[in-house]
């Protein structure tokens, strides 16, 4: 079991929901609950978090949920803390429609002890500030997640946004290699702390140093900007990356799907 300070998983909760929401069209939010839909066919941008949920609330939550995402036909999953799983809250939630796909680790670093290698300075790194670099940014994302043409041209539409009213909220970075994007990175910036997202490199271009080469660039923003804290989601596969960068983890999470094809149940758990 990881142990981890309390403050830190609040905070790492709420720049989770500040992220998905800022690339939300519509949130639901509920006591213990929140769900963000995009829009998009894929079940990595239609989510529901939770916190300290009861076990006998999960029924009515789901009901809600499903008519919630039913709107929009879209794919969702639901974010499940390993630290609160049971059997029979899976159960429950198998029961529903919603198949385990995968487990993740949430890990956090101190961007006060954080310092950019000087190796970083050779990449030709950009933050984003027109749509045609924000399509260049979508590139590596699309091949290392392997969206389709329909999603990837969505979740740029839904980034745009942020270009042309300048919130602040979030800043994407872009690796070229000989002026064509071979890596992407997102920071969201909240008063809780900042938030890592979509690091991927193009397949040609990987294992060469470019993800780490933006990752370390944004985070120098970050730490400059004054931030203390930067939280991140990763595969299995990642958690050695990120933490030579010095990241740490807090802990892991069950990501449950709820696709179209799932036969509909009565809810009684």
């Amino acid at each position: 079991m990881i142990s981890t300070p309390p403050a830190l998983l609040k905070d790492y909760h709420k720049t989770a929901c500040f992220y998905f929401e800022s690339i939300a069209i519509e949130c639901l939010q509920e006591r213990n609950i929140e769900a963000f839909v995009t829009g998009i066919l894929n079940t990595a941008f239609n989510v529901v978090i939770t916190t300290d949920i009861n076990i006998n609330d999960i029924p009515t939550y789901i009901e809600k949920v499903k008519r919630f995402f039913e709107r929009y036909n879209v794919p969702w999953r639901w974010v499940i803390d390993n630290r609160a799983a049971s059997p029979r809250l899976e159960e429950c939630l198998e029961q529903n429609g919603l198949k385990y796909k995968d487990t993740f680790s949430s890990m956090f670093l101190d961007l006060e002890v954080f310092e950019a290698e000087s190796w970083v300075k050779k990449f030709d790194i950009r933050k984003v500030s027109d749509l045609k670099e924000l399509k260049d940014w979508s590139l590596p994302i699309k091949e290392g997640f392997v969206y389709t043409e329909e999603s990837s041209a969505m979740f740029v539409k839904l980034n745009a946004v942020y270009l042309s009213c300048d919130l602040g909220r979030m800043q994407h970075y872009v690796v070229y290699h000989d002026n064509q994007p071979v890596a992407s990175a997102t920071l969201s910036l909240s008063e809780d702390g900042v938030r890592l997202n979509n690091v991927a490199t193009c397949i040609k271009f990987q294992r060469q140093g470019f993800a780490s080469g933006v990752i370390a660039y944004a985070l120098d923003k970050a730490k400059r900007a004054g931030h203390k804290y930067c939280f991140l989601d990763s595969s299995a596969k990642g958690v050695g990356v990120y933490s030579r960068l010095g990241f740490k983890q807090l802990s892991t999470y069950k990501n449950y799907e709820f696709l179209f094809n799932h036969k509909k149940v009565d809810i009684a758990c």
